[in-house]
């Protein structure tokens, strides 16, 4: 890929290039066509019972979509993380925030390029992340439960920032 004078600059993940991605889809019968989604499937306004249906139906369906880009601009609990894992179709996942635990599932995606995780103060394996041999972007945000970034001067593709 070639990144702009702003992505160089500022880094990947640049607000210009997340607006590409249009506004956020809910439900999963919005999908379409599209390769890059902008997903929130959480923190929701609507009732409990409603959250847990959107939510089940995005856990059920990621595996198997065909995308490219995946951006989830609301909280990923564990369960989701772990579905987002067993697509193996992805190049670039951006987690706006987590409280997950374990992050190695998405270490299933061999593919990854571009990964960025929000503020993650739970994750307790972000050293798995090095299996990521694809790797070119990364951007970590607050994971304070882990045993540093020792990790990374292993990854000779990343261009990372912490």
């Amino acid at each position: 890929m070639t990144y702009t004078g702003e992505q160089l600059k500022y880094g990947f993940w640049i607000p210009s290039f997340l607006e590409g991605f249009g506004d956020s889809i809910t439900e999963v019968k919005e999908i379409g066509e599209k390769r890059d989604l902008r997903v929130s499937c959480t923190q929701l306004l609507v009732p409990a019972k409603e959250q847990n249906r959107v939510l089940k139906e995005w856990i059920r369906e990621i595996p198997h979509l065909e995308i490219d880009f995946l951006i989830l601009s609301s909280h990923v609990p564990q369960k989701l993380l772990d579905a987002i894992g067993e697509n193996q179709n992805l190049k670039g996942l951006y987690i706006k925030w987590t409280k997950a635990k374990k992050i190695a599932p998405i270490t299933k995606n061999t593919k990854l390029e571009y990964l960025h995780i929000g503020p993650g103060a739970s994750i307790e394996d972000i050293e798995q992340i090095a299996s990521l041999n694809s790797l070119e972007v990364l951007s970590i945000e607050n994971t304070k439960k882990n045993p540093g970034y020792s990790f990374l001067q292993h990854m000779s593709r990343a261009d990372w920032r912490c």
